[in-house]
């Protein structure tokens, strides 16, 4: 009731007015209510269309306010958007860098590997080709030597020298073929005559077929017959060179023998580096 006589003031605002007028003659008399609705001013037509404007007015303030501040969002999502843009491409950038730089290095480790390589061929081919003069110098027998050297030219093997058997020559032969290693030229020999000796093992009646072998192949002489050792090879297995063409024919397989080249192959095989 009270704060209905203090025009609806706050509970603070009430008592403190009845501390402030406790001790008034009339604090105890009947309280006289009053009708505020009564006492309301009714509006004119230029006040409500006043307050209609004053609202109409702080409603546009608000969608202005609420408009400003979207566009500053806006800017701020557009101005993080580009910079992460940035930092990728910026990142991306430095990516792709370090990638090219990694294959650069590992182009010029591999060009230098392959230069040693060759070098190292090279040098082998040379020190090959004067072990076979001093060899021809000396009449001695060479498993390397020109196809058509005859036997008239060739002086017969010191008596104190030990005659290599088919099985060191074979062995010779395939550590020579083993040395090939630029472009695995090597590896594609030893693959080539492992082929050779497995037909002759597993179709010995067809040796019309497998057991001649064309030196003058253009195929054969890029796998094979090109490379020093490829053609010793064949003579330690058996295989003997045609005096009137260039084939290589194995009249007689020694089965023994070829299935001891065959292993010898696959291990040289096996322990090429890859």
């Amino acid at each position: 009731s009270l704060l209905a006589t203090t025009d609806q003031m706050s509970l603070e605002a009430a008592i403190s007015w009845i501390a402030e007028h406790q001790e008034d003659a009339d604090i105890d008399a009947p309280i006289q209510f009053i009708d505020l609705a009564k006492q309301r001013k009714e509006l004119t037509t230029e006040e409500k269309q006043a307050k209609v404007a004053e609202l109409k007015r702080r409603i546009d303030e608000k969608k202005a306010q609420r408009a400003a501040q979207a566009k500053k969002d806006d800017v701020a999502r557009e101005i993080a958007r580009r910079n992460m843009g940035k930092d990728m491409a910026s990142a991306r950038e430095e990516y792709d860098a370090i990638q090219t730089r990694l294959v650069r290095e590992k182009q010029a480790r591999e060009k230098a590997e392959a230069k040693r390589e060759r070098e190292r061929l090279l040098k082998q081919i040379e020190l090959d080709k004067a072990e076979r003069r001093a060899r021809k110098l000396a009449a001695a027998t060479s498993l390397d030597a020109p196809e058509r050297v005859s036997t008239t030219d060739v002086a017969a093997p010191s008596p104190g020298k030990p005659t290599a058997t088919p099985e060191m020559q074979m062995q010779t032969s395939i550590d020579r073929l083993s040395q090939y290693r630029v472009g695995n030229d090597g590896l594609t020999a030893l693959k080539t005559l492992l082929v050779y000796v497995t037909n002759v093992l597993d179709k010995p009646t067809e040796l019309d077929k497998y057991g001649k072998i064309n030196s003058a192949n253009p195929a054969f002489k890029k796998r094979v017959g090109s490379f020093i050792g490829g053609l010793s090879f064949l003579r330690a297995i058996g295989f003997e060179k045609d005096q009137d063409g260039d084939l290589f024919v194995l009249h007689e397989p020694n089965e023994p023998r070829l299935r001891d080249a065959k292993l010898r192959l696959q291990k040289a095989i096996d322990a090429f580096p890859q």
